[in-house]
């Protein structure tokens, strides 16, 4: 017969199952473009950017806004 200490532990290892299956749910989930977030061209396999040189420029463009204050 389980006592209260059983039960309790118990409920908190079903707690963090649900927790960690949600967490697993969550990082299925893939952004998926079909343009460039830069240029607008469009990209192969959900790529947020068609090149390097377009991820550069926007990676540079996001670090000054956030220098001067403005980014996030």
């Amino acid at each position: 017969m389980a006592d209260d200490a059983d039960m309790a532990d118990a409920r908190i290892e079903a707690a963090v199952l649900e927790g960690i299956a949600a967490a697993r749910r969550n990082a299925e989930i893939k952004h998926y473009y079909a343009d460039c977030q830069w240029c607008g061209d469009p990209t192969e396999a959900g790529a947020k950017y068609c090149n390097r040189d377009c991820a550069a420029d926007a990676h540079k463009y996001e670090a000054t806004l956030k220098r001067v204050g403005i980014g996030k």
